[in-house]
Parts: C-alpha cells; structure tokens; sequence
C-alpha cells in the first residue's frame, strides 16, 4: 500500500514505483472524478452520522466512536487537497507536500482510534463479567494516542520533503501527491500493520469472552429500545471493520505487481478510496440512528442510559 486503514490513504502503504507525477497516457479524467467523488460523498455521509448523534438526544456513543468517524473524514479531505491540479500541471511544491503528509498519516490515524474503538469495546463486554475495570486515565491514553501518532508521521514526512523537494511527486495516476522515497511507506505500513495486529486480537478475545458466557450475555443484552446494556450487533459491525481494513491491507499488498499509473492502479485506488463509505454504511446503519432519521415517526423512546467509565451501555461503544 501507499500511503492510506488501514487506507496510506491503505493505498499508499504500497511501494512507490513511479518516478515521475504526470499521469500516464491511459490513466483518464472520469477516473480521477470517480475516485474525488467517492471522497466527497464519504465525507458528507460520515459527517452526517456524526452530526446525528451529536444532535440526538436519543443516541449515545463513546468519544473513541467519535474518533474513528472522525478520522475517516479526516482521509477523505487528505484526499481532495489538489482537486483541480490533478491533470495538467503539477501542483504547487506547498500543497503537495502538505497532502502527502496527511496521505502518510491519516491511515495511522484511523488504524489507531480503531484500536481505541475496539479495544473500549472489548473493555465494556470484559466489564459485564467482572473481567476488566476502566479508568479516567486509559479513556485518556485512548483519545490522545491516535492524533499524537498522526502528528508524528506528518512531522516525519514534512521534514523528508524539506529536506529532499525531489521525492514530493503527484502520483502517477494524478489522484493525490507522495513521496517518491519509500522510508515514509515503510514507516506508515509498519505502524498500521501492528494496529491490524492489535485490532484483530482484540475482536478475537472479545468473541471469546462472548462466546465463554453467552447465556449470560443474552440476559444482560436484552434490549431497552436504542439503548441496551450490550449489543451484539456492535460487537459484529466492529468485527466487519476489522475485516474491511484488513482486506484493504492484503489488496494494497497485491497491488505491488500492478504498474503505478496504469488503469488498474487507478481502478484499484478507487477502490480503497470507497472504504468510507463502507464504514458509513456500516456504522450509519444502527437502528438507533435510523429511527431518528425516520422522523416521520413519533414513537415514545426512553431516555438512553448515560455513558460511564466503567461503559455498561454497548450501544454506545
């Protein structure tokens, strides 16, 4: 991959191999506005779940949730700061280096408030069994680790391109800017391979704690309308973003044999560039956010459980 998901965009994470930023000849105008408006339409529908929750009173989740949804539309603006230069002459020296920063950094970014999103969960299923106990500190470590590490990279590869303005190219599909140097792609891939790691074990030892207590995780989960005390739907749609993540790692993996630039390069990184969406759909879906879009509906709704540090609401993660 070259620079994004978990997306350095997980499509950076790859290997540079163009040495030049122009386009190639069968790269096409309609894939670069394919790719931008797949960038767009992430950004509006994960603002618009962000925005929901934020303004219902009936909904509730954890700020690592809003973490995660944050950073998504954090790597989907990474991905329009040269629209409008992305055929045609290079962009500005200023604005490709400042793109290929957040290139570079937004999938560590991402990687890492999945960890916090997945690992507060994992603590909350824990808690219901005595098995964990939270704390005003870890809550903490949890918001403050991912955007501390996104400062990190972006640091690191603001000062290669000041110091090499050479390696600061426009990718050869003409989509986003890069370096042409790969200690960036190595830096970024390393640290998003051990969030997969660490993501991937969380899921596996929060189904195992499910699975080791179900008929009490049945009781305890039983549903108060959108709020209940656990919810093994989250548990699932945190698993399938796992897996959507990861699949975006083994296709940025697979892609090290596709030429850079070509129209499978191109097709490729739309691809990746949907995963938004994907997560949208997959967060955005929860019946309690739906129900308050449907706001034809007027049914009567409980007030939600409020969220605490030791997180009884599974709703919420």
């Amino acid at each position: 991959m070259a620079g994004h998901p978990p997306n350095v965009s997980f499509m950076y994470i790859r290997e540079n191999k163009s040495e030049t930023g122009a386009p190639n000849a069968g790269h096409t105008i309609q894939q670069i506005w394919v790719f931008n408006a797949i960038q767009i339409a992430g950004f509006l529908f994960n603002g618009a779940i962000l925005l929901t929750v934020l303004l219902s009173s009936n909904v509730r989740r954890t700020p690592t949730w809003f973490g995660l949804m944050a950073s998504w539309m954090v790597f989907t603006l990474s991905n329009l700061l040269i629209v409008g230069h992305q055929i045609g002459p290079d962009p500005g020296f200023g604005i490709c280096l400042t793109q290929a920063g957040f290139v570079y950094a937004s999938p560590v970014l991402i990687s890492f408030y999945g960890v916090a999103f997945i690992l507060q969960l994992y603590l909350t299923v824990s808690n219901v069994f005595n098995a964990a106990q939270a704390g005003a500190k870890r809550n903490v470590f949890l918001l403050l680790a991912p955007p501390v590490l996104f400062v990190g990279i972006f640091v690191e590869v603001l000062v290669q391109g000041l110091l090499d303005q050479k390696l600061v190219q426009r990718n050869a599909t003409g989509m986003f800017c890069h370096l042409t140097q790969n200690l960036a792609t190595i830096i970024t891939g390393f640290t998003v391979s051990c969030a997969m790691t660490m993501m991937l074990t969380l899921e596996a030892l929060t189904a195992t704690i499910v699975y080791r207590n179900w008929a009490a995780f049945r009781h305890q989960t039983k549903p108060v309308r959108s709020n209940g005390m656990l919810s093994l739907t989250m548990i699932i749609r945190s698993a399938i973003f796992s897996l959507l993540s990861l699949l975006i790692i083994v296709l940025s993996g697979a892609s090290l044999s596709i030429p850079d630039g070509s129209r499978s390069d191109a097709a490729l990184n739309i691809v990746v560039g949907s995963l938004p969406l994907a997560v949208a759909l997959t967060f955005g879906t929860q019946a309690d956010i739906v129900r308050v879009w449907m706001f034809w509906k007027k049914d009567v709704l409980p007030p939600p459980a409020p969220i605490t540090d030791s997180g009884t609401t599974a709703d919420k993660v």
